[in-house]
């Protein structure tokens, strides 16, 4: 439910000279689009870069609509381990990534930039024509498979993701997506020290303590365990200002609400995944990611 896209300077110099195509790219970067940025290159260098090519004759509209551009596409940035390479080109930067797990759009000026590349190439005639809205819901088969399957773009390309489920515990189902997702999240990733959060309501029949949950993954997934800068399981109880029962996954990408949770149950029922919105995302993500709205007991880390 994520795509990540690596945008060339020009395009977004483009995009900024007219109101209506700057308002459909902030449409389709602001939450609770599926669209992220690839940070490649550093945010830091992609500004100069994109600052130092416009046009000294630009109107003071253009630069203030590239300004807000620039500053919506450093909040949901895709952590890449590849360096940008300051001696080639940007497109041979852009071949590079393509073999460091890009499996993104690139946003270029032309259709046919100098260097082929291998992934989808929207240029900017193709913006200007207009895209149909993203994807933001979809409704999947309540299995393990499928649930971990439509979350693994959003947990491939995150950095810190927090898994949000009153009633996580050992049950067979929900272990089951747990690993899954621990699995999905590392394969074929560009982002490196990733860290997992799990937080459950410790007042649940199906609680167990987070030292057990630890060890548990421990004996079972060493590997996979130690593949994580951190996994930390969380017990946390309802402060009054708000009750736990929704099920999320959140990151600093965004965040996704499910509907009946992580626990799969068979294949003939179904779930829906939805991208949330931002003030939601914020809402969230201060009461269950900063611990703003809720009441920590226990927590057990693995490093």
């Amino acid at each position: 439910m994520i795509v990540e896209h690596l945008i060339e300077p020009e395009f977004l110099l483009k995009v900024a000279e007219t109101r209506r195509d700057y308002k459909d790219l902030l449409r389709e970067f602001s939450l609770p689009s599926p669209r992220v940025a690839g940070n490649f290159p550093k945010m830091k260098s992609f500004r100069k870069q994109v600052l130092s090519k416009q046009s000294a004759d630009a109107s003071e509209h253009a630069q203030m609509r590239l300004l807000e551009l620039l500053g919506l596409l450093s909040e949901r940035r895709v952590e890449r381990s590849l360096a940008f390479d300051g001696t080639i080109s940007f497109h041979e930067n852009l071949k590079n990534a393509e073999n460091n797990f890009f499996s993104g759009i690139h946003f270029l000026l032309d259709r046919k930039p100098p260097v082929p590349l291998d992934s989808k190439v929207v240029c900017i005639e193709d913006f200007e024509l207009g895209f149909d809205p993203s994807v933001t819901q979809v409704s999947v088969r309540r299995t393990a498979e499928e649930l971990s399957q439509n979350l693994r773009e959003f947990v491939r390309l995150s950095s810190s993701i927090t898994l949000i489920d009153p009633y996580f515990g050992t049950q067979a189902g929900m272990w089951k997506t747990f690993i899954l997702l621990l699995k999905a999240s590392l394969e074929s990733s560009p982002t490196p020290n990733k860290a997992f959060d799990v937080l459950f309501d410790g007042s649940k029949k199906t609680a167990r303590s987070c030292k057990y949950l630890a060890t548990k993954l421990i004996e079972e997934q060493p590997d996979l365990a130690k593949s994580f800068s951190r996994i930390t399981f969380k017990e946390i109880q309802e402060t009054g200002k708000s009750a736990i029962h929704n099920r999320y996954l959140l990151s600093e990408l965004g965040g996704v609400s499910i509907g009946h949770g992580f626990e799969e149950s068979n294949e003939h029922e179904h779930d829906d995944l939805n991208l949330l919105g931002e003030a939601v995302y914020r809402q969230r993500f201060s009461q269950f990611v900063e611990l703003q709205g809720v009441r920590l007991e226990e927590e057990f880390s693995i490093s």
